[in-house]
């Protein structure tokens, strides 16, 4: 027990993360009521100056976020699919782009999330780069001497789409 004394700065620091997430939670809470797109998932409650839910807005609540959980498992497995059959060379990158498009599109904020990080690139060069990235993740630390010419070939049809 001593041990955890002469570490002021951990619980210094454990207060303060606290006070932040309480305090996120506030902001989040109080800001619930601004219109909000569909599709998205929140942690707060309801006010405390508002009446509780009833059993049944609550069902509904848990039923609309388990459909917003699928969806999103669904769509990481599509894109997981289209990720190796890009990497096996059973697709090229337009094929893989024009397959994995239309499920981006349903992720709310996709476009705008990573524009910031693809600036100056046309929808199709954002999708392309998405899925190299993503083959990257999942291939290069794994076995770099595969990954090296799949690379090397990803990059060449790349180029292809500019």
């Amino acid at each position: 027990m001593q041990g955890f004394f002469k570490m002021p700065g951990l619980m210094i620091g454990m207060a303060f993360g606290v006070l932040a997430m309480h305090s996120v939670w506030h902001w989040a809470c109080d800001n619930s009521e601004r219109a909000e797109p569909p599709e998205t998932i929140t942690f707060c409650l309801p006010r405390r100056t508002q009446p509780g839910l009833d059993w049944g807005q609550i069902q509904e609540q848990r039923q609309h976020l388990e459909r917003t959980r699928v969806r999103l498992h669904l769509s990481c497995q599509a894109l997981d699919h289209i990720t190796v059959r890009l990497v096996v060379g059973e697709i090229t990158l337009r094929q893989a782009v024009e397959m994995a498009d239309p499920i981006l599109r349903r992720r709310q904020g996709f476009f705008t999330s990573v524009a910031w990080q693809y600036k100056l690139l046309s929808h199709e060069q954002i999708i392309a780069r998405f899925l190299i990235q993503r083959a990257e993740m999942m291939y290069a630390a794994v076995d770099p001497s595969f990954w090296h010419p799949v690379a090397q070939r990803l990059e060449r049809e790349y180029a292809a789409l500019e």
